[in-house]
């Protein structure tokens, strides 16, 4: 088959393909910028450079900023965590809207809007509400494990994580997520004083646990008052917390917080540094309103 424009390359003889294949153009518009890579890299945080989190490209020092336009927070990855470049032919640079990362099943886009490119850098795999969504129904399963264990190691090898991972879920929203929500929610004080509440009362049960041993009638009694009340405060963020917030709050946003979660997370392995005791709902209000 002849080629159709001067850019195309026509169809060989014994060639896999039958038709006219595009050849890209080089894109000379953008360049690398070689010497502002210590803006990114020297300001990294060190785990960052081993791979070990995503480093913010928006954090550079001050009165500095990462100028490539191509930039993102984080690589466009497909669904198996892995960062993908997807290059897009063109016949010829009238059909050139501009580069962009995109998902194999998207496909090029010509002319995408504004709105286009802040989802597209928004990663919705970081969303601060859907990492929270995603913690809570990591405990509600080590909660229904516990139902299934035949012995008092059993319950040990359930418990032990778990407790930890409560103390620490009720940090990380302390510290990351009812901020955001005190400047941003239609209802945030009274979901966040009532957030705050319910995570004491959290607390106080597995702390309580940690006084008998395991498989005891009052250690089984405690841990029942920590899963009645983790299930009534998930089921009320659910409910009005977590959807106040996405209604006010933009992807940019949810996206970077969800990044604070995640080095929360990595700050504070096995509950390292996590601090169980009780907060004042009506002095945490005060601070971060």
């Amino acid at each position: 088959m002849a080629a159709h424009r001067p850019s195309d390359i026509a169809a060989q003889r014994q060639a896999v393909l039958e038709h006219a294949v595009g050849i890209a153009e080089k894109l000379d518009h953008v360049d690398a910028d070689d010497s502002g890579g210590s803006a990114l890299l020297l300001l990294a945080h060190r785990a960052g450079l081993l791979g070990l989190q995503a480093v913010d490209a928006g954090l550079a020092a001050r009165r500095q900023a990462v100028g490539d336009p191509l930039s993102l927070r984080g690589p466009s990855r497909d669904r198996g965590g892995r960062a993908v470049l997807e290059v897009v032919g063109m016949r010829h640079e009238r059909e050139r809207c501009g580069p962009r990362f995109v998902s194999g099943l998207q496909g090029f886009r010509h002319c995408p809007t504004v709105l286009t490119y802040a989802r597209a850098m928004a990663d919705e795999r970081l969303d601060i509400t859907a990492l929270i969504m995603d913690d809570h129904e990591w405990l509600r399963r080590q909660f229904a494990r516990l139902d299934d264990a035949a012995s008092d190691n059993e319950l040990a090898v359930i418990w032990d994580p778990l407790a930890i991972r409560l103390d620490t879920h009720a940090q990380a929203e302390e510290t990351i997520f009812y901020p955001a929500l005190l400047k941003r929610g239609d209802d945030a004080e009274d979901e966040t004083d009532d957030a705050i509440r319910d995570h004491n009362k959290i607390r106080d049960a597995v702390a309580e646990a940690g006084r008998h041993a395991v498989g005891t009638d009052a250690w089984f009694q405690a841990v029942g008052h920590a899963r009645a009340e983790n299930s009534e405060h998930l089921a009320e963020e659910e409910d009005e917390g977590l959807p106040d917030f996405r209604k006010n709050a933009s992807w940019e946003m949810r996206s970077r917080l969800g990044e604070l979660w995640v080095q929360f997370y990595a700050t504070h392995p096995q509950g390292k540094g996590i601090d169980p005791s009780d907060r004042d709902p009506e002095q945490y209000l005060d601070e971060h309103s």
